[in-house]
């Protein structure tokens, strides 16, 4: 890389979310992925044994949790602890993973700056650079997807990410009702990225890029690794029901 980005690896390293750390000691928490077509539930073992220690799906047709009352929110709530509870889970800690309909993202161009400062200017402009409106709450982070020339200027590549404040803690409220507390909320392609990048530990591996495409019932999210940080990342609103329907219509099926 540029001199002025000869630090990069160590500022990706630095602005990593404690999370990682976390699930790298002692007894996992439960996964919880709120998808289309339900939510679904997984504990691994341990982060060196990823067997799977227990696993459970709670139906779930909506339009997400956006669109629904806190009352629904709190049935759903009631369902997933429900299922938490009779499923062979050995833990009542969760991290919950969004799906992309949760989540805005985009990429920026910027000057390189330190953390801090990456920090300040995105609770300035984050919000109105994710279309939220100035008096919406909502929860702002960002990653940093690396360094690039932008002609003849060295720029930072940075990964905005944000969603509404209100139904994710309307969801966290409800389930610690039921005795099921959240250790973690991150965006879905996040915990994507962590689980295919966990085996690279040689100082090699920052350079092997890998490409995940993660197929959900309405939703696909499309991400790019460079070793065992986030590149690139972009959804697109194609799924596995419209790869059913043109399978249906192919074949001259009848709608089930």
């Amino acid at each position: 890389p540029p001199p002025e980005h000869a630090d990069v690896s160590n500022r990706r390293r630095d602005h990593r979310t404690m999370l990682g750390s976390m699930l790298k000691v002692g007894r996992l928490p439960i996964g919880i992925d709120l998808g289309s077509g339900s939510v679904k539930l997984a504990q691994a073992k341990s982060w060196s044994n990823p067997s799977v220690v227990a696993s459970a799906r709670v139906p779930f047709q909506s339009a997400g949790i956006a669109a629904m009352s806190f009352e629904e929110i709190r049935a759903l709530a009631r369902e997933i602890a429900d299922a938490a509870k009779h499923s062979g889970f050995t833990s009542n800690r969760c991290v919950i993973g969004l799906d992309d309909r949760l989540v805005r993202t985009r990429s920026v161009r910027q000057p390189p700056m330190s953390e801090s400062e990456i920090a300040s200017a995105i609770q300035i402009d984050g919000r109105s650079r994710l279309g939220f409106n100035q008096d919406e709450p909502c929860e702002l982070g960002w990653l940093l997807a690396g360094p690039i020339r932008q002609g003849d200027q060295a720029r930072d590549e940075v990964i905005l990410v944000g969603c509404q404040s209100k139904p994710i803690e309307s969801l966290v409220m409800a389930l610690a009702e039921h005795g099921v507390r959240t250790n973690a909320v991150e965006p879905g392609f996040v915990a994507a990225g962590r689980l295919f990048t966990r085996t690279l530990r040689r100082n090699t591996d920052t350079d092997v890029c890998s490409l995940i495409v993660d197929v959900g019932r309405t939703i696909t999210s499309v991400i790019v690794l460079r070793g065992d940080n986030i590149a690139f990342h972009k959804s697109l609103e194609i799924g596995g029901a419209n790869l059913d329907e043109a399978a249906r219509l192919r074949l001259g099926l009848d709608p089930q």
